[in-house]
């Protein structure tokens, strides 16, 4: 990083030590600069060094990091802290990942809101509850999030809603997502909300497929049988 921007950085830090700085700013910084602005207090900063510690595996740091950040309310902490939480395998580990994902997705953390519709919908460490499944993807996929859009599209496919479906697939599909494609592909195949139009279907599995996706390829072999 230059010299006079990393100055203007600290001295930003030291008179608003907790202040949303732009990651553009965050990534100028050196470690040991990132690190001076993440001891001042700066949740922003101590979110980017968790996860630098995270890309050289020091996980123990790295939650250290996360911890202060999130006990400040910054939701990509909290929704760091849930994912971390979630690759255990204890139901201790479940619950406080929901916990941390549920106080991330209140602050309208959309990758907080899909983990929290994924976790309902599956009932992992909590009782299965597809109403709040759907609420939370709805939260997640009004924000453009494409696994949630595509989570909603095969909710509603599978209660044979398939307007519905076919809307939640297509923006999703729009953001190159490969299992709505399929999905999508699988409506126009066999005409369900849609007219049947297996020429798009066929486009879409080869996206699909030459996106180096197995079930695309497979879905174009049994369509041309």
């Amino acid at each position: 990083m230059k010299p006079l921007l990393c100055i203007l950085a600290l001295k930003l830090a030291l008179v608003l030590p907790h202040a949303v700085l732009a990651q553009e700013s965050l990534a100028e910084l050196d470690s040991k600069a990132l690190t001076r602005l993440a001891e001042q207090g700066n949740a922003d900063a101590q979110v980017a060094l968790g996860d630098e510690l995270l890309m050289y595996q020091n996980q123990k740091e790295a939650t250290g990091w996360y911890m202060q950040a999130a006990q400040q309310n910054h939701p990509q902490a909290q929704y760091r802290l849930g994912v971390l939480h979630r690759g255990m395998s204890t139901a201790q580990s479940a619950e406080q990942a929901r916990q941390w994902f549920e106080r991330a997705a209140q602050q309208g953390h959309d990758q907080a809101q899909q983990a929290l519709g994924f976790i309902y919908q599956y009932g992992r460490g909590v009782e299965q509850d597809m109403e709040l499944a759907e609420h939370w993807y709805a939260q997640a996929a009004e924000q453009g999030n494409a696994d949630a859009q595509q989570a909603l599209g095969a909710i509603f496919a599978a209660r044979q809603d398939y307007a519905k479906a076919h809307y939640w697939f297509e923006l999703s599909a729009e953001q190159g997502h490969p299992l709505a494609l399929t999905s999508l592909g699988g409506l126009y195949e066999h005409g369900e909300g849609v007219k049947q139009d297996k020429a798009r279907a066929r486009a879409l599995y080869e996206q699909v497929c030459e996106a180096g996706q197995l079930i695309g390829c497979d879905k174009l072999e049994n369509l041309g049988k």
